[in-house]
């Protein structure tokens, strides 16, 4: 029955007051979401977040191995192929206005943040330990946010969003075919006419140029973790460096000794004097070499490795003495020099046989005439040429596959889109409000506890005034008695 007495007492006190609370609450909130939206609220304003996933992006690098500059995200060719996208016509110092209203700004965690503010000095007793520290606490973005002010640019709310979310798209195909594999196979390989150069430089450009090849297609074999075989050729990295060491191996190697054993030459004074020319550039690197070995040599002599000398304490000799060993520590620098001088006695050991074999060929020219079929190297030369082409092809659209579908298919996304921006969208007003949302819910918590104290507050001093009497009674009992 209490309990029901008091569940009614909150009700009532309730039901009298809770009208007005509500209408307060109501007002408060309307009241104060139209201020900050109307005037709190930043216009003329819309935004995107990019995510970059690849490997160096924690390192600040590009996937090249060079800087990544957030900036190449609002460059002026960009910005014209969004606007010329949207149908945005930018005359004189337009695009130069619309790079200004860009804002590129990198998101750093909190985390990340606290540990490059808490080492802000890096002279001290210990210089070189407090480096290496900041050097640890460097943190580079991997998340991008692009403010763009499109009311700067001269743009409505709607063109700035499309020109946004445009300017992104193509910052996108561009990464893509910046670090792709097609940019990188144009430097490489293009075409040549194999017919201008005599047999012998052909020959060699065409080697010399499959081993760039090779060196490309190997750094993605490396890159690829998960053996990647593409869906539209059949092969994987490891298969097309296959390929392009039968071609050398077998082809070049056929055609390269046919034709120095034979003498086969469109202008033999003309090879003559190129040989003269690579003896004189070998004998140059040689002398180089040379000049490198005698100098690593006085720094072997010179160079001391850090020793000790220990008694032996396990017994002494006839004489009473202990004898003693001695102990040299292993030195990195010591063991650089001695791994330097040994490749450069093998690079003078090949530049010597370059020499050699440039001589004698010189002397087989000045010997003989050509004896080998100048029809059969013609026809060697074009189906090799026909066959590197094809192998080309293949690599282009494997390393396309891959970059599209592996390594590159997640390196820049938009996580959040930039929309047209209105002052009274949903997303607008719900910012503005959630503030006074929760200052409200926390007011009319304490307002429920006011009700619960006034409801519970009369009960316990109409008990505490019971208690009161009933001792004053048994003290005057006892005074009675």
């Amino acid at each position: 029955m209490e309990s029901d007495s008091f569940g009614r007492r909150i009700l009532s006190r309730l039901k009298g007051t809770f009208i007005q609370w509500l209408g307060l609450f109501v007002a408060a909130l309307v009241l104060v979401t139209l201020a900050r939206t109307l005037f709190f609220t930043e216009k003329g304003v819309c935004s995107a977040v990019v995510s970059f996933s690849y490997d160096g992006v924690e390192q600040g690098l590009n996937p090249d191995g060079n800087r990544f500059d957030p900036s190449e995200m609002k460059s002026e060719e960009l910005v014209r192929q969004a606007a010329q996208a949207v149908g945005v016509t930018l005359e004189g110092e337009d695009a130069e206005r619309v790079r200004e209203a860009l804002i590129v700004a990198g998101a750093i965690p909190e985390d990340a943040l606290e540990r490059m503010l808490t080492n802000t000095s890096i002279y001290g007793e210990d210089e070189i330990a407090e480096t290496e520290e900041v050097k640890e606490s460097a943190y580079f973005p991997s998340q991008y946010t692009v403010t763009f002010r499109y009311q700067d640019a001269g743009l409505s709310p709607k063109q700035g969003a499309e020109f946004l979310t445009a300017l992104l798209d193509a910052y996108g195909a561009s990464f893509y075919k910046t670090y792709g594999h097609n940019e990188a196979m144009e430097l490489i390989w293009s075409d040549m006419d194999y017919q201008a150069y005599d047999y012998v430089d052909a020959v060699e450009i065409l080697r010399n140029r499959l081993s760039s090849i090779r060196a490309y297609v190997a750094r993605l074999s490396d890159r690829d973790k998960a053996r990647f075989v593409s869906k539209e050729t059949g092969y994987s990295f490891s298969d097309l460096v296959g390929a392009i060491d039968v071609i050398r191996s077998e082809d070049l190697q056929w055609l390269d000794a046919y034709i120095t054993s034979n003498n086969m030459t469109k202008d033999k004074d003309n090879l003559i004097d190129y040989y003269r020319y690579k003896i004189q550039d070998a004998e140059r690197a040689l002398a180089q070499q040379d000049a490198r070995l005698f100098t690593l040599n006085e720094l072997i002599e010179s160079y001391n490795k850090t020793s000790a000398i220990f008694p032996n304490v396990a017994g002494a000799t006839e004489d009473g003495s202990l004898p003693s060993y001695e102990y040299t520590q292993p030195s990195a620098m010591y063991d650089s020099l001695v791994s330097q001088k040994i490749a450069c006695q093998t690079d003078m050991s090949e530049t010597s046989e370059q020499i050699a074999l440039f001589t004698r060929r010189i002397e087989r020219l000045q010997e003989s005439q050509p004896t080998g079929n100048f029809e059969v190297v013609e026809t060697r030369l074009g189906a090799v040429y026909e066959k590197i082409n094809l192998l080309l092809q293949d690599i282009r659209l494997t390393a396309d596959e891959f970059f599209k579908t592996e390594e590159l298919k997640r390196a820049v996304q938009t996580l959040e889109e930039p929309e047209v921006p209105s002052l009274w969208s949903i997303s607008a007003v719900m910012g503005a409000a959630k503030d006074i949302i929760i200052t409200e819910a926390l007011l009319f918590g304490v307002y429920i506890l006011c009700v619960l104290n006034s409801v519970f507050a009369p009960s316990r001093k109409k008990r505490r005034g019971a208690d009161s009497a009933r001792e004053d009674g048994e003290r005057a009992t006892a005074a009675a008695q």
